[in-house]
């Protein structure tokens, strides 16, 4: 199936793909509208040409029974959620980013000299990476609010999540505050806290039932997800057996790793320009240039060819997608969001904080991409590379995520330009 573009363009702003399924259109068109209805025209209309991703839960099927833990306010709001979830309409936004941007280790360096202190800026300003900050925002709001045994603000729609699972003192403590009608101070108090009524080391929570997660990027993630090299690549063919409410299902074959010296699997940093590579100033982080070469030469004596040379993709990064280099170059400090997808395939989409509040970590099911989608070089970079990965001793709940990969034929920037024609554009 192919995408049809308005009428009369000839040329336009995102060339023409065919998609995998509607499903992948819905999660499309559900995160574009609301980057439409959050981000001001007149900046949408300035950064056509900006990325956008979004964390889109989906709900197969609403069971009210252990949703509502009793709250006659919590069974309104579902209920009204309900009526309004149609079978085209059961997808929720939880956490969305826009931006290509980030901040370059010269700018930290300067406010460092001034006594800024390190970490109190967001670096990384990339779309994927601010909608999993948005997405793990999100949850700790939920958490919070049934902590403390209150209705989310942000929206009378919004259905939660997660449901609770362990830590029962505040359970116990919110019947018998229920069931008093004269709450003494410090027990209202308690309530607001939330967190005193809590046993803080039993509490947890986890993905409710018929609950899934998909990821949404409006373009390729950097980085290797657009090394087109090493694989052999192929239009998506639109599968119109699927309903809405599906997906494909898809085995990852286990990728030969026949080019690792050619950077196959090869971790990538974005490209900072106020970085120096090969002069005598004082690198970022004070890392000198001798101790920078010494630390090349040592990365480098670790990946020898069995005749002892040196691996050729770390002799320069000519071969890098555009706006990337090899991480023994010093061009840059921040991993490209292919290599960080990558690593959220395997350990989660919740971060280390999050995970201390959770019964298990949390994995996108699917992953949709606009423009500069192929389907093998997105296995190869996004979890496949990872094959191997093993959590370390204790930690078994982790494991390598390899979600279904899907093109959208929705685009982001639909316009296209009218050329002289002998008829009318309409």
């Amino acid at each position: 199936m192919d995408q049809i573009h308005s009428e009369g363009a000839v040329r336009h702003a995102e060339k023409r793909r065919r998609g995998t399924c509607e499903f992948a259109n819905r999660i499309a068109r559900i995160s574009l509208k609301t980057y439409q209805h959050v981000v001001p025209e007149s900046y949408r209309n300035v950064q056509k040409q900006t990325c956008v991703a979004a964390i889109v839960a989906s709900f197969n099927i609403l069971d009210s029974g252990n949703e509502t833990n009793g709250d006659p306010n919590t069974c309104d709001r579902l209920q009204r959620s309900k009526e309004a979830l149609s079978s085209h309409e059961k997808l929720q936004v939880m956490g969305l980013g826009v931006g290509t941007k980030f901040l370059s280790a010269q700018t930290l360096q300067d406010e460092h000299q001034y006594g800024a202190p390190y970490g109190n800026r967001i670096r990384d300003c990339h779309a994927e990476v601010l909608a999993r900050r948005a997405f793990r925002r999100q949850l700790l709001e939920e958490i919070l609010t049934d902590l403390q045994g209150a209705s989310l603000k942000v929206n009378d729609d919004y259905i939660p999540i997660l449901e609770r699972v362990r830590g029962s003192r505040f359970d116990n403590a919110a019947e018998e505050i229920r069931d008093d009608s004269k709450l003494t101070m410090k027990t209202s108090k308690s309530l607001r806290s939330g967190f005193m009524d809590v046993d803080d080391r039993n509490v947890r929570y986890k993905l409710k039932s018929g609950v899934t997660l998909h990821f949404y990027a409006s373009s390729a993630p950097c980085g290797n997800a657009t090394l087109k090299k090493f694989v052999k690549m192929e239009k998506e063919v639109f599968d119109m057996s699927l309903g809405p409410n599906r997906w494909p299902q898809q085995f990852h074959s286990p990728i030969a790793s026949h080019s690792l010296r050619l950077g196959q699997f090869a971790l990538l940093v974005k490209k900072d320009g106020s970085t120096k590579s090969d002069n005598n100033e004082k690198q970022a982080y004070d890392i000198s240039h001798s101790e920078m070469l010494q630390r090349r030469q040592t990365a480098n004596n670790n990946e020898k060819t069995p005749q002892g040379k040196t691996w050729p993709y770390r002799k320069d990064d000519a071969w890098c997608p555009p706006s990337c280099s090899i991480t023994n170059f010093n061009k840059g400090t921040i991993h490209s969001c292919s290599d960080k997808i990558c690593r959220w395939n395997c350990l989660g989409l919740q971060g280390a904080l999050l995970m201390t509040l959770l019964e298990d970590p949390l994995y996108m099911t699917t992953l949709t991409v606009g423009r500069k989608f192929s389907r093998a070089i997105c296995q190869r970079a996004l979890c496949c590379r990872a094959e191997g990965f093993r959590p370390r001793k204790g930690s078994n709940k982790y494991r390598l995520n390899h979600p279904v990969l899907m093109e959208t034929n929705v685009y982001m920037d639909e316009t296209g330009i009218c050329l002289s024609l002998p008829f009318p554009c309409q």
